[in-house]
């Protein structure tokens, strides 16, 4: 496993950990995630999102990036409603440590303003599914 450097590392990483899961399992992943405390935090959350925006991303790799937020916890600056641009289209709805680790990083009220916010934009209609998914799943908290 290569020590990653970049938001590509972290991405291949991912893709690298989702092609050897038939062999080894969550090994990789597992090795991945006890290395990334080192990592920038910024530069985690750039992998994950880049993962997350890809439309050909396979439901496992989403799953493993929602352990990779889970577990890691890292902390951004980077702009919510950038994120969620980014990522709404691909996003698997079922990736619930999505909408939890933007809870934990921004805030509720932080993340209700914003989906409100974006709720008027013009959205292709999976980018407004995913908007009404996370809207669902905020009024549980």
């Amino acid at each position: 496993m290569k020590f990653p450097q970049t938001a590509i590392d972290i991405q291949n990483e991912v893709l690298n950990s989702l092609n050897v899961f038939p062999k080894v399992g969550h090994l990789r992943l597992r090795q991945l995630i006890n290395i990334l405390p080192t990592v920038s935090d910024d530069i985690i959350v750039e992998g994950v999102v880049k993962v997350l925006e890809s439309n050909r991303t396979h439901y496992l790799a989403q799953q493993f990036c929602g352990k990779i937020l889970s577990s890691v916890q890292p902390r951004t600056d980077m702009e919510l409603q950038d994120i969620l641009y980014r990522t709404l289209e691909s996003w698997n709805n079922n990736i619930l440590e999505f909408p939890a680790w933007m809870i934990q990083n921004y805030g509720l009220r932080h993340v209700k303003i914003t989906l409100d916010d974006m709720e008027g934009e013009d959205l292709s209609p999976n980018e407004s599914e995913s908007l009404e998914a996370l809207k669902a799943y905020l009024k549980l908290y």
